[in-house]
């Protein structure tokens, strides 16, 4: 599977704040997957494929007595939408800005850290994210993480700002992707103004939509349907730098084009995966052995098959040579500076911030302009 970075969370939440916590009370008991007799335990898997092969490596599941069944997402609302109705899933894989949503409606339980020893291998900046740290508790195992830096061609541009890609001497040789969240994120950045760049106010969204409008029209190559698609086009010499992007992106080109990123001065998003145990899970103990066994350096390298990144001391020492530069592990405290675990954008708002059913009809204007 080729990874696609934060646009694995471009559906956030369509329902507002006040539906999905109501959502949460329904008792609705649909069993997700027929049980049927087995020598193992079956343990109910729902998250991002790719995220379940650190299950598989070596013979944990056998070891363990698991039965591993696992389904797979197109969206993160899936998970809320199981978990609202109590199906028996007891492991989930949500965007980190899911997090707190499910933990304020009773969805998920806090982790039990004497029974994920290898947290103490995490780094502390994917630790220590707010997003999975509330109330005293750890919310989430972390998994993978990444940001959404620029995506640039070294031979033709050395960009240090975002504004760059409004030189005239790049004009229709600049990539954008169809992916709501991640552009206007970016966009909101250096161009809002806020402090918070994913809590901003209807005044600053029109701000960054009119930006997005008038660099699609004067700057843009296109609006790629995927990032795959924008390395494509990159490997043709017909894009020359990115909004947004992914630190993967120059390495699956590599063959055909030496592609390079860099997190601008005025910073970048960044995101968090993790493992999160639901309230309802049947097999509690069984997820908290298989969160701690994805933290494990054969679990973790995994990943990488994907391009997706690793989190702990022992897998970064462990990671082979054409592995170890794909993202910045040599400089972690410069992806610390650079690039920030945002909040997630208000499902509904009193008016002061910009809810996301707002930020989507701004991305559509964006999309038709």
């Amino acid at each position: 599977m080729q990874q696609s970075g934060l646009k694995r969370v471009s559906t956030m939440p369509g329902m507002s704040r006040r539906s999905f916590m109501a959502a949460s009370a329904a008792m609705g008991a649909t069993s997700m997957m027929p049980n049927t007799a087995r020598a193992a335990t079956q343990v109910n898997w729902l998250g991002w494929q790719g995220y379940d092969d650190p299950l598989r490596t070596g013979t944990f599941l056998a070891d363990s007595g698991i039965d591993l069944a696992a389904t797979y997402l197109s969206s993160n609302d899936e998970i809320v939408t199981k978990l609202a109705a109590r199906a028996p899933i007891d492991i989930v894989t949500p965007y980190m800005g899911y997090v707190p949503y499910m933990r304020e409606a009773n969805l998920i339980q806090p982790i039990n850290r004497s029974k994920v020893p290898n947290l103490d291998k995490v780094l502390p900046v994917f630790l220590n994210d707010s997003n999975i740290n509330a109330d005293g508790a750890l919310w989430g195992v972390p998994l993978s993480w990444g940001g959404g830096p620029m995506v640039y061609d070294p031979a033709v541009v050395q960009p240090t700002s975002w504004h760059d890609l409004e030189k005239p001497e790049f004009k229709g040789k600049i990539g954008i992707m169809d992916e709501a969240l991640g552009m206007m994120l970016t966009t909101s950045i250096f161009v809002s103004g806020a402090d918070v760049a994913s809590l901003i106010t209807p005044k600053q969204l029109e701000e960054v939509k009119k930006y997005l409008i008038n660099l699609k029209k004067v700057h843009a190559r296109a609006i790629f349907p995927s990032y795959g698609e924008a390395a494509d086009a990159m490997a043709r010499g017909e894009v020359v730098m990115t909004l947004g992007g992914a630190e993967w992106l120059p390495a699956i080109v590599a063959e055909k084009k030496e592609l390079a990123y860099i997190y601008p001065k005025e910073g970048c998003f960044a995101f968090l995966d993790s493992y999160v145990i639901p309230a309802s899970a049947p097999n509690v103990d069984l997820a908290h052995a298989m969160a701690n066994h994805i933290l494990t350096v054969p679990a973790q390298l995994t990943l990488t098959a994907n391009n997706y990144a690793v989190l702990t001391s022992d897998a970064i020492e462990a990671l082979p040579d054409n592995k170890k530069t794909m993202y910045p592990y040599h400089d972690i405290a410069k992806f610390q500076e650079r690039c920030t675990f945002f909040p997630m954008t208000p499902t509904e708002t009193d008016g002061s911030f910009a809810s996301w059913p707002e930020w989507l009809a701004a991305w559509q204007e964006v999309i038709a302009a």
